[in-house]
């Protein structure tokens, strides 16, 4: 199964050398499409997707949503270690901001070897994590606030 990707990474990276920027257009068909439509694949299974998340998103979207996809999760990364780290919010909110993260990593560590974006129910998923980890974040600097707000009444 691994020796049968390399030939999917390489028709993938020779789709990049002809669109870097733009790529062959949203969804695995746009990718299949013009893989096929300039004969870049020449594997013996056929060409579905680039079995990388990195490789198909680039290859759909370009490089500007390769870079995208890259800076908002390691935005998200940023502040979830910026929250934990800096025991931001309560403990529970934390364990949730830690849970979301850690399933996000595992996610997109797991994409190094496939695409997990293929199956729309894997794909809700990733998106349903994420936006657990972005709540947890946002919740974690309301509390943060709230006490400061308080701490402040108490002063006055």
């Amino acid at each position: 199964s691994t020796s049968s990707r390399f030939p999917l990474y390489e028709a993938a990276l020779r789709l990049l050398k002809e669109r870097p920027l733009q790529g062959a257009g949203l969804g695995s068909d746009a990718v299949r499409t013009a893989v096929t439509d300039l004969n870049l694949y020449h594997g013996k299974a056929p060409f579905v997707h680039s079995h990388n998340v990195y490789l198909q998103v680039w290859a759909e979207t370009g490089l500007f949503g390769l870079l995208a996809l890259i800076g908002t999760v390691g935005w998200t990364l940023q502040k979830a270690a910026r929250t934990v780290f800096g025991k931001q919010g309560s403990h529970s909110v934390r364990m949730l901001v830690i849970g979301g993260v850690s399933a996000l990593i595992g996610i997109m560590v797991c994409g190094i070897a496939d695409f997990i974006w293929h199956y729309p129910r894997v794909m809700l998923v990733f998106w349903f994590v994420f936006a657990l980890a972005i709540a947890g974040i946002r919740l974690a600097l309301r509390e943060d606030r709230q006490r400061e707000r308080e701490a402040k009444r108490g002063r006055l």
